[in-house]
Protein backbone atom coordinates (compact mmCIF):
# COMPACT_ATOMS: atom_id res chain seq x y z
CA UNK A 1 0.00 0.00 0.00
CA UNK A 2 1.02 3.49 -0.98
CA UNK A 3 1.18 5.97 1.43
CA UNK A 4 -0.13 10.04 0.04
CA UNK A 5 0.96 13.00 1.14
CA UNK A 6 -0.14 16.44 -0.09
CA UNK A 7 1.33 19.69 0.14
CA UNK A 8 -1.37 22.28 -1.44
CA UNK A 9 -2.63 20.41 -4.41
CA UNK A 10 0.34 18.53 -4.66
CA UNK A 11 0.67 14.56 -4.35
CA UNK A 12 3.24 12.57 -3.58
CA UNK A 13 3.96 9.13 -2.23
CA UNK A 14 6.14 8.82 1.06
CA UNK A 15 9.12 7.45 -0.83
CA UNK A 16 9.64 10.79 -2.07
CA UNK A 17 9.90 12.72 1.18
CA UNK A 18 11.61 11.55 4.71
CA UNK A 19 9.92 11.59 7.92
CA UNK A 20 9.06 15.49 9.42
CA UNK A 21 9.80 17.06 6.36
CA UNK A 22 8.15 20.37 5.69
CA UNK A 23 7.36 22.00 2.47
CA UNK A 24 5.69 25.30 2.23
CA UNK A 25 2.52 24.94 -0.20
CA UNK A 26 4.55 28.15 -2.56
CA UNK A 27 7.22 25.38 -3.21
CA UNK A 28 7.26 25.02 -7.18
CA UNK A 29 8.53 21.75 -7.74
CA UNK A 30 8.76 20.19 -11.62
CA UNK A 31 10.02 16.54 -12.30
CA UNK A 32 8.84 15.81 -8.65
CA UNK A 33 9.50 12.35 -9.36
CA UNK A 34 12.80 12.92 -9.79
CA UNK A 35 13.13 14.55 -6.53
CA UNK A 36 13.93 13.21 -2.80
CA UNK A 37 13.90 15.28 0.04
CA UNK A 38 15.33 13.33 3.40
CA UNK A 39 14.09 13.65 6.80
CA UNK A 40 13.71 16.21 9.36
CA UNK A 41 14.37 19.01 6.31
CA UNK A 42 12.32 22.22 5.34
CA UNK A 43 12.08 24.07 2.19
CA UNK A 44 10.91 27.76 2.77
CA UNK A 45 8.63 29.47 0.58
CA UNK A 46 8.88 30.61 -3.07
CA UNK A 47 11.97 27.79 -3.25
CA UNK A 48 11.77 26.39 -6.72
CA UNK A 49 13.08 23.21 -7.67
CA UNK A 50 13.51 22.41 -11.42
CA UNK A 51 14.72 18.51 -13.31
CA UNK A 52 15.49 19.76 -16.81
CA UNK A 53 15.44 16.17 -17.65
CA UNK A 54 12.67 14.55 -16.57
CA UNK A 55 12.14 11.19 -19.19
CA UNK A 56 14.18 8.78 -16.64
CA UNK A 57 13.51 7.72 -13.66
CA UNK A 58 16.17 8.37 -11.63
CA UNK A 59 16.98 11.10 -8.61
CA UNK A 60 18.22 14.14 -9.83
CA UNK A 61 17.80 16.83 -7.18
CA UNK A 62 18.35 15.11 -3.93
CA UNK A 63 18.11 17.12 -0.73
CA UNK A 64 19.46 15.27 2.74
CA UNK A 65 18.30 14.78 6.06
CA UNK A 66 17.84 17.75 8.03
CA UNK A 67 18.39 20.52 5.69
CA UNK A 68 16.93 24.08 5.32
CA UNK A 69 16.04 25.79 2.31
CA UNK A 70 15.46 29.16 2.40
CA UNK A 71 12.64 31.36 0.75
CA UNK A 72 12.98 31.40 -2.90
CA UNK A 73 15.92 29.27 -3.68
CA UNK A 74 16.17 28.08 -7.10
CA UNK A 75 17.84 24.81 -8.18
CA UNK A 76 17.65 23.59 -11.69
CA UNK A 77 19.29 20.04 -12.24
CA UNK A 78 21.62 18.92 -15.51
CA UNK A 79 22.87 15.10 -14.17
CA UNK A 80 22.30 15.52 -10.54
CA UNK A 81 22.30 18.21 -7.34
CA UNK A 82 22.92 16.38 -4.41
CA UNK A 83 22.81 18.48 -1.19
CA UNK A 84 23.98 16.75 1.60
CA UNK A 85 23.23 16.60 5.33
CA UNK A 86 22.55 19.54 7.56
CA UNK A 87 23.38 22.01 4.79
CA UNK A 88 21.45 25.23 5.06
CA UNK A 89 20.92 27.59 2.38
CA UNK A 90 19.28 30.96 3.39
CA UNK A 91 17.54 33.52 1.46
Amino acid sequence: MKIYHWIGSLRFTASHVGKDTYVDPSVQIIGWKNVSVGSGTIISEGAWLNVNYRESPEVKIRIGNNCHIGRQNFFSSGPLIHIKDYLALQD
